[in-house]
């Protein structure tokens, strides 16, 4: 028997240890937190996009509703500079068409055309608006610079004498721009 045992013994090897696996339930968790991370992501996008479409949905009415508000301000202002209307209220505020023009031939003050003075309209009723602004004063401010005529020339005005109207501030055209610049030539004599 003890020499079967020895036979038996000497077929018998040793096999190698079986290889090691490492746990799958470190694996699914991680797995499972990596697609749960990226739902939330996901979802948290779809929100944002969600909420800036609401939000250009309403800029995007808002931009209609000033589009529309600029186009009625541009109708009104091309009626406004019609030339209808500006000679209707020209007529209101009492301004008469112009007559033919005369020129000055500066180099020598020969006056070319013949100027006919405007014919004179009655003046209009003067309208009040009430204005949120207050009304500047008539009076001019006092300046340190003397005044251009002596002071023996000047009127004292009377309490019954109406304040005089500021005079009306026209932009200069480039034609009366450049004359009022140049000096002009006193008349020849001979």
């Amino acid at each position: 028997m003890a020499a079967r045992a020895a036979a038996s013994r000497a077929a018998l090897t040793v096999v190698p240890p079986a290889p090691w696996r490492p746990k799958r339930a470190p694996f699914v968790l991680l797995s499972l937190l990596v697609v749960g991370v990226g739902l939330l992501g996901l979802l948290g996008l779809n929100t944002v996009l969600g909420q800036d479409a609401f939000r250009r949905h309403d800029l995007d009415r808002q931009a209609a509703l000033l589009s529309e508000q600029e186009q009625q301000l541009a109708s009104d202002v091309a009626a406004l500079e019609a030339p209808e209307r500006l000679a209707a209220r020209a007529v209101e505020l009492g301004l008469v068409p112009a007559g033919p023009p005369a020129f000055l031939r500066l180099s020598d003050g020969v006056v070319l055309g013949a100027a006919a003075a405007p014919p004179v309209a009655p003046a209009p009723a003067a309208k009040v608006k009430p204005s949120a602004k207050p009304v500047a004063s008539a009076k001019p401010a006092a300046s340190a610079k003397p005044s251009a005529k002596p002071a023996a020339s000047a009127k004292p005005k009377s309490s019954a004498e109406p304040a005089a109207k500021p005079a009306a501030t026209a932009r200069p055209t480039p034609a009366s721009a450049t004359a009022s610049a140049r000096p002009t030539p006193s008349p020849k004599a001979s």
